[in-house]
């Protein structure tokens, strides 16, 4: 018995009414920031003693107040027990006393910091907590390292992902918004495009393939610390890998290459750390859930100085919702990084991913009670999506089956060597190896075959589901170097990056299919008939081609050669309140390919020709610019900012006559105003339009087909993210988007002036969560969230049928942490989409009502 759901009005915001409510939350957060003084009342502390990075993590909670510090500079120190009523300064005074910390506050924000010496100065200098103050400027790290001091919850207020340099978001001319790890683990969730969600620019296009579009634009993979993630499709990037994700929203080609119009997102893998840190994690939910993580790191020699190391491993199993839905996949990564002198280390690291999967072709779409008719009859395949709780609970896909699987085994290795030769002068290479091994059968559903078929009996909802195999082997070496100086001037300083980036992809496919006659009759409705004798281990692929049940399709080979220069210059001017970037990258690409049809014979089944070989070659040059401005001398937290900037896809396709077609090119310009406020709001609000250019469209009636680079497809619209820390124990992150993305010129006449397919017109969502610091509460937390989205045509124009729906999902969250044998012990429920709403995400359903449990200890 189903339990009755009550009938909760229906929350609709038009894009000028979400931006409306959001930049009042800012403004109000704004004037409270602004007019609230520093709380002077005493409060009760009970503080035990410890490791400073813990304790005053926890006098910060039962202050409710930010007190920042670098992780590096308090470790290793024992604060002292402080238990009783006091001022926040008298408590830490005490906690810090006979140590080397001390603690300040900021004259012009009231931030607290801890600061560290030898012994402690007669006069504390006046420290700079703050991007409102006088901004401390780029902090010259190697590429994509985390620092503790930059990540407070849920905001993060610094950024490598637009200019390699770990600069103040604030400062930057681009629009970047981060998910943070604290943000991750808050929200449950284990997949990467599952935790992009939140993020009202990025939407999922294939399930199946891991791709994303920023902006109402396809993106390639999501990109892994800065870099090239080449050869990574078609795999899930699981989360207990991730330190945090970052989107740089626009054109970014100068530092990722080959990349949409809309942007890129880049995620940041865990690190070796300093200190030790040890946590376990065990998970059950609905649809069989279970899962497992561990994540270890420390100082294997010395006190964090010499040898680093991080472990992480994760186990998920699930069956998920639907038919023959689900799948389990693993993931073991490590790394070692050794500093040899203060000024060098290198760091190596390895990773590999299992995962079985089903139910997960791209193009992917509910099958079971919409293909046919109430009379049991086929109807169009793209004709309608039947969008109730009972077609989502038991669909099953176009492409999919109970035989239907999904092997992947993905290895990486990673190396990375850095080097200051100077205090301004710095060195930093990386070379990255994967290697993706695929696996697959599927089937597909034929008109033509269930119309053909002597087997199939109308009105038994009846149709033929052919079988195929693909075995996929993708090979990629990326190598990039990076040299950094920092050019300083009395007027002026100017950060040089000097790049150059290069990279070797390998694919090698076979394609093979099922003999018609021996497709199967499958009955839609009871998933009766599904591929029971379909061969689907390669041992029995190989059998099958042998007796004749399987043919060789093709077999292709595309080897993708890449390298690209490029320059890119960061000036500050005006005691830093005029920053300009600018850049330049020269990307130059060649394609070899080549396609082995089939050649059977009696005699030799396997028989193949000898192939036709074609070869592409491609360049093009993307500059960028931008600049960014804070008017109001005394309070750098508030910017205003413009940018131009290029991206390029490498078309793959040549023309039987060996011309070759130009790269995709993207086009785009932002302006928006920037706020970041005492730590404690910040936000980015920008209006933005991008082009793309030069996509391959094929010629009409040509045999064999002809292809040219024609097309405009064009996106617009205003973006905004907000942080606001109500309380120090209260969070609160929102964004919202509106996307105007169509088609401004096409070859298909009727698409012009249409929405791109699975593009929303508008997105926004929200997630808080609230801290009980003190009194029986104590230790329990409390959160939840919404995404909205408007409908989308999920194919575009020509299937106007096919919509997916305006919806808003709303989840909640509580945590509660206690002590047991003096280790931190979480336990968490998450409760997902509990209204239960019907809604798809790309072509698929989403999720519907669920639960999550946890715990997490930690060592």
């Amino acid at each position: 018995m189903k339990l009755p759901i009550p009938a909760w009005p229906r929350l609709r915001l038009s894009p000028s009414s979400a931006i409306y409510h959001l930049a009042c939350i800012a403004l109000f957060a704004l004037s409270s920031t602004l007019l609230v003084a520093q709380n002077q009342v005493r409060r009760h502390f009970d503080v035990p003693a410890g490791e400073a990075i813990e304790t005053l993590k926890t006098a910060a909670r039962q202050a409710e107040l930010e007190i920042m510090f670098p992780a590096e500079t308090v470790r290793g120190v024992k604060t002292k027990a402080v238990e009783g009523d006091y001022t926040v300064m008298e408590a830490l005074n005490r906690m810090l006393a006979d140590t080397e910390l001390y603690v300040v506050r900021d004259e012009q924000s009231g931030a607290l910091s801890v600061l560290r010496q030898s012994r402690a100065p007669q006069q504390p200098p006046r420290t700079e907590t703050s991007t409102s103050g006088k901004a401390d400027g780029p902090i010259q790290l190697s590429a994509f390292e985390v620092t503790d001091r930059r990540t407070h919850g849920y905001q993060a207020t610094s950024s490598n992902s637009a200019t390699r340099l770990n600069t103040p978001i604030v400062e930057l001319s681009k629009s970047i918004q981060v998910i943070t790890r604290d943000l991750i683990d808050d929200l449950k969730v284990t997949e990467l495009n599952d935790a992009v969600y939140l993020s009202s620019a990025v939407s999922e296009t294939s399930p199946y393939s891991g791709r994303l579009a920023v902006r109402g634009f396809e993106n390639a993979a999501a990109k892994r610390n800065g870099l090239g993630n080449y050869g990574s499709d078609e795999t899930i990037t699981d989360t207990a890998t991730i330190e945090r994700i970052e989107v740089v929203k626009g054109p970014s080609s100068l530092l990722y290459g080959s990349s949409s119009p809309g942007g890129v997102v880049n995620y940041v893998t865990k690190q070796p750390i300093s200190y030790a840190q040890n946590s376990v994690r065990l998970v059950a939910g609905s649809f069989g859930k279970h899962r497992a993580e561990i994540d270890s790191g420390g100082p294997l020699i010395g006190d964090g100085k010499t040898l680093n190391y991080r472990l992480v491993g994760a186990y998920n199993e699930e069956d998920s919702f639907g038919k023959y839905n689900g799948g389990q996949r693993s993931v073991v990564a490590g790394s070692l990084r050794w500093h040899i002198t203060p000024d060098t280390y290198i760091l190596v690291g390895a990773q590999f991913d299992r995962g079985d999967r089903t139910n997960i072709r791209p193009g992917n779409y509910p099958i079971s009670r919409s293909k046919f008719d109430a009379n049991g009859n086929f109807v169009s395949l793209h004709d309608h999506f039947e969008l109730s709780k009972e077609a989502r609970d038991e669909w099953v896909g176009a492409f999919s089956g109970p035989y239907n699987r999904h092997h992947s085994r993905v290895q990486r290795y990673d190396a990375d060597v850095f080097h200051k030769f100077t205090s301004e002068l710095s060195l930093f290479a990386h070379y990255s190896y994967i290697d993706n091994n695929l696996q697959e059968a599927y089937s597909t559903s034929s008109a033509e075959g269930w119309q053909q078929s002597p087997y199939a009996v109308a009105g038994r909802n009846e149709m033929l589901q052919g079988g195929y195999w693909r075995t996929p082997h993708r090979r990629s070496g990326n190598g990039t170097v990076t040299l950094n100086y920092d050019l300083k001037r009395e007027n002026f300083e100017t950060q040089i990056i000097a790049g150059w980036e290069g990279y070797i992809f390998d694919l090698k496919q076979g394609d093979y299919s099922q003999d018609a006659k021996y497709w199967q009759l499958v009955n839609f409705v009871n998933q009766t008939g599904y591929g029971q004798t379909w061969e689907n281990t390669l041992a029995g692929l190989n059998e099958g081609i042998a007796n004749g049940h399987w043919h060789i399709t093709d077999i292709y080979n595309r080897t993708q050669t890449y390298q690209a220069p490029y320059l890119l210059l960061h000036t500050y001017l005006m005691d830093r309140r005029l920053r300009i970037i600018a850049g330049i990258r020269h990307d130059a690409v060649t394609i070899k390919q080549i396609f082995h049809t089939k050649d059977a014979t009696s005699s030799d089944p396997f028989a193949l020709t000898a192939g036709s070989v074609s070869s592409n070659k491609a360049s093009a040059t993307t500059p960028m610019l931008g600049v960014s401005y804070s008017p109001i001398k005394d309070q750098k937290g508030f910017v205003v900012f413009g940018n131009y900037s290029e991206s390029l896809v490498a078309n793959e396709i040549t023309n039987p006559d060996g011309s070759n077609l130009p790269p995709e090119i993207g086009k785009g310009w932002e302006i928006g105003t920037k706020l970041d406020l005492n730590q404690r709001l910040s936000m980015t609000l920008s209006y933005y339009t991008s082009d793309r250019t030069n996509l391959a469209r094929g010629v009409p009636n040509t045999s064999p087909q002809q292809w040219v680079a024609s097309g405009l497809q064009r996106s617009k619209g205003f973006d905004l993210d907000l942080f606001y820390a109500i309380t120090p124990a209260w969070q609160l992150i929102a964004s919202a988007t509106t996307i105007d993305a169509v088609y401004i010129d096409d070859g298909d006449a009727a698409l012009i002036g249409t929405r791109l397919p699975s593009v929303s017109k508008w997105n926004w969502s929200a997630w808080t969560k609230y801290n009980f610091t003190v009194g029986k509460l104590k230790g329990l937390s409390l959160g939840g969230g919404l995404v909205s989205r408007a409908q989308y045509q999920v194919y575009g124009a020509n299937y106007p049928g096919m919509i997916g729906p305006e919806f808003t999902r709303v989840d909640l969250l509580a945590n509660y942490t206690t002590k047991l044998n003096g280790h931190d012990l979480e336990l968490s429920v998450k409760f997902n989409n509990i209204f239960d709403k019907v809604y798809l995400v790309g072509p698929v359903f989403g999720q519907p009502r669920s639960i999550e449990t946890s715990v997490t200890m930690k060592f």
